[in-house]
């Protein structure tokens, strides 16, 4: 896969530890609990977030498979 596609199909989320890649085509689903963002990866360990649901939303818009289904949670339909 080209570089520059791979980073297009990507986000960037701050974790307890740093900043961490999460690959869009293994993300299953993201939930808010409390004040943070649960990212749900297929097969992987669930990574907890400060970032906020409408920024994701926001750098996940020009990916039509995501979906919000609810104020708490964002889906891959994928």
């Amino acid at each position: 896969m080209d570089e520059e596609l791979a980073y297009l199909l990507d986000v960037f989320m701050p974790v307890e530890s740093g900043i961490t890649r999460m690959e869009l085509n293994k993300l299953e689903y993201c939930e808010v609990l409390g004040r943070s963002l649960w990212l749900h990866p297929a097969g992987g360990a669930v990574l907890e977030s400060a970032g906020r649901m409408d920024h994701l939303c926001e750098q996940l818009s020009d990916h039509e498979n995501f979906l919000r289904v609810h104020r708490s949670f964002l889906i891959n339909l994928e």
